[in-house]
């Protein structure tokens, strides 16, 4: 692989979120490395792919490594950015099950990363999530959220995301209701990178009641004052659509090669290059069905900046 990335999965109702500084992306000279062929620390962990065909390490010498299987033959060394002390030591990896993807985590500046996914994203978690965040973030810092899953209006068009145990005839004390997150949204101090892969979903209501209109919530948040950058997968009551073969929604799959490089230039990923890449790519694998609009923010000194660097 030429590139350590992540795949993220929707499920029922995904939260995914990182807190970075901005002065992470800044050029820093390179630090000498002597290469061993092996781990110099402790592994801290192992993932292996569904297909058991390659293992991946992470250690406390800041290096990921991937080796076949069943020789146990190195591959390829992943390199995360690194600095003094602690920072670069890695205590996380995953692989997708094809083996296409692996993300790795640790301790990189200040970053803190939360996810929860499929069972684990349960009404309280997502809720405790998005208060961390809002905690924890600076004026220096750049918020990143992204939400993946259902969401449907109830009897007075309020709209509400399902978590997992949701129960659709108790929104209010089951589902997450969208002023939470909006709260969290426009009170964060620093700057807010919000993606949303929310599937048009009405019909889960029964027919009596209207798919849920994602464009106006978009909106809502992208008009916060601190700069909130939102990026849609879909325009007004489109479905976003998923596939099998993707292992994703479209929208998602997107952002995910987006994330990876697929447009950076000069190795990094900037708003406008994510924007664009995320734009073009859904329609192409949707046929033109979805097409994501490109993203809002209400405050025009956010400028375009980059939120992703590309390792080689």
């Amino acid at each position: 692989m030429s590139r350590a990335g992540a795949r993220l999965k929707a499920g029922c109702l995904g939260l995914w979120a990182l807190l970075f500084p901005l002065l992470a992306l800044a050029a820093e000279p390179p630090i000498l490395r002597i290469e061993t062929g092996m781990h110099t620390a402790s592994i801290r962990k192992i993932a292996v792919d569904a297909g058991e065909r390659f293992l991946v390490t992470a250690s406390d010498d800041k290096t990921a490594r991937i080796w076949s299987l069943p020789e146990g033959r190195l591959l390829q060394v992943l390199r995360p950015p690194v600095g003094e002390g602690n920072e670069g030591r890695l205590y996380a990896v995953a692989i997708s099950p094809d083996a296409r993807t692996i993300a790795t985590g640790g301790w990189t500046r200040e970053i803190h990363p939360t996810e929860l996914l499929d069972e684990k994203a349960n009404r309280d978690a997502i809720l405790d999530g998005l208060e961390t965040i809002q905690r924890q973030t600076t004026d220096n810092d750049v918020a990143m959220i992204f939400f993946a899953g259902h969401g449907v209006d109830d009897a007075n068009n309020f709209y509400y995301f399902l978590p997992v145990g949701a129960d659709t005839g108790k929104l209010k004390s089951t589902a997450v209701p969208y002023s939470e997150i909006e709260n969290t949204v426009k009170n964060i101090a620093g700057k807010v990178l919000f993606f949303v892969d929310t599937c048009r979903s009405g019909d889960i209501m029964g027919a009596r009641r209207g798919p849920p209109d994602i464009q106006g919530i978009v909106n809502e948040l992208a008009s916060a004052e601190n700069g909130a950058v939102v990026f849609a997968s879909s325009t007004g009551n489109q479905y976003s659509q998923e596939d099998p073969k993707w292992q994703n929604g479209a929208f998602t799959e997107a952002l995910v090669e987006g994330l990876n490089g697929a447009r950076a230039e000069g190795g990094r990923v900037t708003i406008n290059l994510l924007a664009f890449h995320i734009s073009e790519r859904v329609k192409e694998l949707t046929k033109g069905t979805q097409t994501p609009p490109l993203p809002k923010s209400s405050n025009a000194a956010v400028g375009d900046f980059p939120i992703a660097v590309v390792i080689q």
